[in-house]
């Protein structure tokens, strides 16, 4: 008797959990582009992605990012296990810092300000704060959200921080750039 009712009242609490809205799926062709957006920043929050994200942290936020970043994502990754095992008193190429903010300590809170939509594609500007030093951060980035396999996802982040040590040009360019044959003499660790 106590199993059924233990089964009955367990069957109720599941059928009354909240299902996620519609506009907070990336997989709803209804999501708006900020959604996905502050969705992301979201998961991000509790992920805790430094450097380039290993297997897990990367299947956690993969639901957001285009194919494309998740293939760069990837490389990234195995550049520094490989740099990892062949030099393993060097620090690897995307051994930390935030890949996606300009900010290297990365934001602790941030904000959706506005979506500029173009056919298919939307930039996102998101205000990012950074309080965890007597210095307090304040900048924004653009995200380029776009329409894949029929939902949205985060295709590119463009980096606006003007400060000495911000990342530069944008997060996609950054990653194709670790690995593209480099110049003689030219340093290819990020």
């Amino acid at each position: 008797m106590r199993m059924a009712l233990l089964l009955i009242l367990t069957l109720a609490l599941t059928s009354c959990a909240k299902k996620p809205d519609a506009a907070e799926s990336s997989n709803s062709p209804e999501a708006s582009a900020a959604a996905i957006v502050s969705a992301f920043y979201r998961q991000l929050a509790t992920t805790t992605v430094s450097g380039a994200p290993d297997a897990a942290q990367l299947k956690a936020i993969a639901l957001y990012l285009s194919q494309e970043l998740q293939t760069e994502l990837r490389q990234a990754r195995e550049l520094h296990d490989k740099e990892a095992t062949a030099a393993p008193t060097e620090k690897p190429a995307f051994a930390d810092g935030d890949l996606f903010s300009s900010l290297f300590e990365g934001p602790t809170a941030f904000e959706v300000e506005s979506e500029t939509r173009n056919g298919d594609s939307t930039w996102v500007k998101v205000r990012f704060h950074y309080d965890k030093s007597a210095e307090k951060t304040e900048w924004t980035d653009n995200v380029l959200v776009t329409l894949e396999n029929n939902r949205y996802v985060i295709s590119d982040i463009e980096y606006q921080g003007s400060w000495e040590f911000s990342n530069q040009d944008s997060l996609l360019s950054l990653l194709k750039r670790s690995h593209a044959p480099a110049p003689a003499g030219t340093p290819t660790t990020p």
